[in-house]
């Protein structure tokens, strides 16, 4: 699967609406692309087409680390330490 949801206007009509509305250009929405960016690693996309690639594959490594988790048998008092596998997402730049 394929998205390119970056800086798109959806995006920026999310933003629009409440509870806290407020007007996004398509360059102040990068952490509305991101959220999508994440989304879409959720639902197993493979490919993800942004423009600020550095940044979304930021969001897609920590992103893939909380989806892929494997639970190791350490612990330190209530704090747990997971091993994490992470997966092959490809982005590309635009």
């Amino acid at each position: 699967m394929l998205i390119a949801a970056s800086r798109k206007s959806f995006l920026g009509q999310i933003l629009e609406q409440h509870p806290v509305p407020r007007k996004a250009e398509a360059r102040d929405r990068a952490f509305a692309t991101a959220a999508a960016v994440s989304f879409a690693i959720r639902q197993d996309a493979m490919i993800v087409r942004v423009h600020d690639v550095q940044e979304m594959m930021d969001v897609v490594k920590v992103t893939e680390a909380f989806v892929v988790l494997k639970k190791s048998r350490r612990s330190i008092g209530n704090i747990h330490l997971l091993e994490v596998s992470v997966i092959s997402t490809t982005l590309l730049p635009w």
